[in-house]
């Protein structure tokens, strides 16, 4: 946030028609810049009459500025995040991919939409390796637990081709690239 400005409308000379047109008296406003956007304009106004902002009215519409300015960056940040998962879930489903993470004190995975599409499960469905052994080629299994193991244990990158049987028994081929 920067200064606190004071204005009333009697000492302009020229007053924008907005403070003519709602008969406003005196306008207290800070600017807000909100992280990675365009600045914002809080503005207090008293229409009554002429209103002199004493020093702790000022302070407090500050501190109020400050804290609503980190909640507008919040709000904004959180939309962009938003915006990105979206593009990304978009981007995922066109080209056939997808992401996921292993919570390795649980065992349980956090798969993408797309990930389970490929497998034919449900974001509701708990995965995680147990789940996969019985969905991915016997004769592959063994070098896929050995491999998912290893970056757990050592944090060596994990990169396999696989074989699984999806929901309705097609067999796919899959390339599995991951770190810890």
């Amino acid at each position: 946030t920067s200064d606190t400005q004071i204005a009333h409308a009697a000492d302009l000379l020229n007053p924008p028609d907005t403070l003519i047109e709602f008969s406003i008296e005196s306008v207290m406003a800070v600017a807000l810049y909100p992280t990675r956007h365009s600045p914002w304009l809080l503005v207090m106004h008293q229409c009554s009459h002429q209103k002199h902002w004493t020093p702790a009215e000022r302070c407090l519409f500050k501190s109020l500025a400050e804290r609503i300015g980190l909640a507008l960056s919040s709000r904004l940040l959180l939309e962009d995040i938003q915006e990105r998962e979206t593009l990304l879930r978009e981007a995922e489903d066109f080209a056939q991919l997808g992401h996921w993470e292993l919570d390795i004190e649980t065992g349980i995975a956090q798969w993408s939409t797309q990930i389970h599409s490929i497998f034919g499960t449900s974001p509701e469905d708990v995965v995680g390796p147990e789940f996969l052994s019985t969905r991915v080629h016997p004769d592959d299994w063994p070098a896929l637990e050995r491999s998912l193991h290893h970056t757990i244990d050592t944090g060596a990158p994990h990169e396999l081709e696989y074989r699984i049987t999806g929901a309705q028994g097609h067999e796919r081929w899959l390339y599995c690239k991951a770190e810890r």
